[in-house]
């Protein structure tokens, strides 16, 4: 194929794959938000809009979408001092109070058919200035009062947006069930004896009537208005293409604008029988083989009688296994709960489900701060985050590691100080020497990655030739020993003496200086190819040694075609920290430039293996073929886009 073709058939496939992404991402992230997170419906008989600018005397609201189906344009009644401001706060055209002990009152008429059915959602959004004085409310009143039955009247503030020159936006809104007669938003105005200033302008009203077929008994309005934050949401974790959220049940968890010490947080307003529920989940790509793990950190609150259960799920044909969770005490009444489960095979979709319960007599019930993550995890991986563990709490004895030799003064634990993904990561200090034991990697290709952080003032606790922190794998190790000098294939050695990674193989005599970096995650990497009896050390990406694992760090032979252990010994140094621990197959699938993970600097290798295998091969001798047989049919082609395009943003 001449080359101009090649090029513009690989530019093609380049746009195709890209988009292809683009698309996956958006069908990832399209749902429906709960209802305080978008405007109202339009168009559909149930909606009108009506705002209030104030730019006149005439105080009349101005209809845009249709107008009241039950009555005129909506009214304003004002009592007392409160009345149209020609000018305030730099703005012309107000409504408030202005001058020296002004008390005053303005009231805004929504008009609806009572109907028994339906629920209406209630939006307002509003400017105000305040200088010397206040502004109360807006307080609503539904009516006639016999009809706010159930939980008509639940109200949710949002935090207010700081315009500039002493304006602020607000947000409020309510949830009205089952929908009454008539609204009244009320804004109460005052000002001190010395003189002052309460206005409000730009005032929106908007409703949105639900569950009744009799589009003409609702009344409601649309508007721009943007909506409140969301909860303290955290991004996912890196190579995540994102989560939804859906909020379901008889009374769906809403947002609240805060719960002792958390501003921000969805849950149930206690004191009335409720119940509801919150899922997040995200679409995933079926996979035949492996499986998924999936993690998820949240806080939860829970008072007086009030309850919140979770439950992880997942589509059918695939089953949750391994599920751990751990909880701790964060104060203020709140919890933090870490969980993990693995998904075999990987299914279309994973989720976590809240499910939230009120009565009379109990307080609120919430939850915050979500981090939902997941990775693919092929047939025998071996992953290890640290999120599972109490900070603190001696890791000797959990999830397979132990202390050397079982030494109890030799344990460590996990730190919340640093990590690369949340939430935890390894601490080695102090006399830390904790091993991994594996078992089954003795043929074949293999990758070990660890993620290190060494903090600036690192000190290596003492001097001389063995001074430091050490990374090490082992191809031997049995307990309580005994132990040779032939059982260590890998020795990375971490000294502030001088600032230099030690690598030592060949009895010390082709020992490699490399100087460490601070303050920031760096990637340890060894390719392990027992087949060949060849290991590859990578520090940051860069290949700093490469020789025989059977030969060990003396060069004198006599080890194992084995992955039998991997050792983080802090040999009296400050603290070193370690996270995102994994051991894989050394194909990994949808890893085209072999640099050890799955992401967006595999496009374009991915591309040229599909259009041009002969210089992928001249570019990347090392990577092995089966990287881009994504789907598992034994070969390389156009039906490993849409997987790889899964593998990418899962």
């Amino acid at each position: 194929m001449p080359a101009t073709h090649t090029t513009l058939n690989r530019n093609l496939l380049t746009v195709l794959l890209l988009s292809a992404l683009a698309s996956t991402a958006y069908a990832q992230v399209q749902h429906q938000p709960p209802w305080w997170n978008q405007p109202p419906p339009t168009g559909d008989g149930r909606t009108t809009t009506e705002t209030w600018g104030f730019d006149t005397a005439n105080s009349d609201a101005t209809t845009h979408v249709s107008p009241n189906p039950q009555n005129p344009p909506s009214a304003a009644d004002t009592e007392g001092d409160a009345g149209w401001v020609d000018e305030a706060g730099g703005r012309t055209g107000v409504m408030g109070v202005k001058g020296s002990g002004k008390r005053g009152s303005v009231t805004f008429w929504v008009w609806n058919g009572m109907a028994e059915n339906s629920k209406k959602h209630l939006w307002v959004q509003y400017d105000s200035y305040v200088s010397g004085g206040s502004i109360g409310g807006p307080s609503a009143t539904f009516g006639p009062d016999e009809q706010r039955a159930g939980p008509g009247g639940f109200s949710v503030p949002h935090p207010a947006q700081d315009l500039g020159g002493g304006w602020k936006r607000h947000w409020r809104q309510w949830e009205i069930e089952p929908q009454p007669a008539f609204e009244e938003i009320t804004f109460t105005f005052g000002t001190l004896p010395a003189g002052g200033t309460a206005v409000i302008d730009n005032l929106h009203i908007g409703t949105h009537c639900e569950g009744n077929d009799h589009k003409g008994d609702c009344m409601a309005h649309d508007n721009a208005v943007p909506g409140p934050p969301e909860p303290v949401w955290t991004d996912t974790w890196p190579g995540h293409g994102g989560a939804t959220v859906s909020l379901t049940g008889g009374f769906p968890p809403d947002w609240m604008p805060g719960l002792t010490s958390h501003d921000g947080v969805l849950g149930l307003p206690g004191g009335m029988p409720a119940d509801g529920t919150v899922a997040l989940w995200a679409d995933d790509y079926g996979d035949p083989t492996g499986n998924r793990h999936v993690a998820c950190q949240f806080d939860f609150y829970m008072a007086d009688g009030g309850a919140v259960i979770w439950t992880p799920e997942t589509s059918p044909g695939s089953v949750i296994e391994n599920y751990r969770e751990s909880i701790h005490d964060i104060g203020d009444g709140w919890q933090r709960a870490i969980v993990r489960w693995d998904v075999t095979p990987p299914g279309d979709w994973k989720q976590i489900r809240w499910d939230m319960f009120t009565d009379p007599l109990s307080g609120p019930v919430a939850i915050d701060s979500m981090i939902f993550s997941s990775g693919t995890m092929f047939a025998n991986d071996w992953y290890e985050d640290f999120d599972l563990y109490d900070p603190g709490i001696g890791l000797h004895g959990q999830g397979g590691w132990s202390s050397w030799d079982s030494d109890p003064n030799a344990d460590g634990a996990t730190s919340e100080a640093q990590a690369r993904t949340p939430m935890n990561s390894l601490e080695i200090a102090g006399d830390t020497d904790l091993v991994r034991e594996f078992d089954g990697f003795d043929e074949g290709r293999w990758t070990f990655a660890a993620w290190q952080y060494i903090p600036s003032d690192f000190d290596s606790g003492s001097t001389g030739q063995f001074a430091g922190s050490y990374f090490m794998l082992l191809n031997r190790y049995d307990d309580g020993g005994p132990h040779t000098d032939a059982d260590w294939s890998i020795q990375m050695q971490f000294d502030s003496n001088d600032g230099m990674l030690k690598v030592y193989y060949g009895n010390g005599l082709n020992t490699v200086n490399v100087p460490y970096d601070t303050d920031r995650w760096v990637k340890i990497q060894a390719t392990i190819d027992l087949e060949d009896d060849w290991t590859q050390i990578y520090y940051d990406d860069d290949l700093v040694a490469e020789y025989s694992w059977t030969g060990g760090i003396l060069g004198e032979g006599g080890g194992a075609l084995d992955i039998a252990a991997v050792d983080l010994y802090a040999f009296g140094s400050s603290p070193i920290f370690y996270d995102d621990l994994r051991l894989w197959p050394g194909n990994l699938r949808g890893d085209l430039d072999c640099d050890g993970e799955v992401g967006f600097g595999d496009i374009n290798p991915f591309v040229l293996r599909l259009t041009d295998p002969a210089t992928y091969a001249v570019l990347y001798p090392d990577c092995h073929d089966e990287n881009g047989d994504i789907n598992l049919n034994g070969e390389v082609g156009f039906d490993d886009i849409n997987p790889f395009v899964a593998l990418l943003v899962n």
